[in-house]
């Protein structure tokens, strides 16, 4: 799913993988499992573009963009990766 996001998804190199859960709402039983880590893959021009962070829960993936820090955008990922990503049980590469 992260890779399909890419211009050139059979670019994709991926590093720092690793298995993350969160509760959903609080009180709740009900555990998310995501896979964050950092992605690189080319652009339209042919060159890397460098390490992006990612999260993915199987049913849809977030890639950083890297926008302004002040964008809605940026904050939102910022705030789904820091849920999302922040206890790791498995490191997977």
């Amino acid at each position: 799913m992260v890779a399909d996001g890419l211009s050139d998804p059979d670019s994709a190199k991926f590093r720092r993988l690793f298995i993350s859960e969160f509760e959903e709402g609080k009180g709740t039983a009900t555990a998310i499992l995501s896979l964050c880590g950092e992605v690189n893959a080319k652009n339209k021009m042919g060159g890397y573009v460098g390490y992006h962070r990612f999260v993915a829960d199987g049913k849809v993936a977030f890639i950083d963009e890297n926008l302004d820090e002040n964008s809605v955008e940026q904050k939102a990922f910022n705030t789904l990766y820091s849920a999302s990503c922040s206890s790791s049980i498995k490191e997977v590469g």
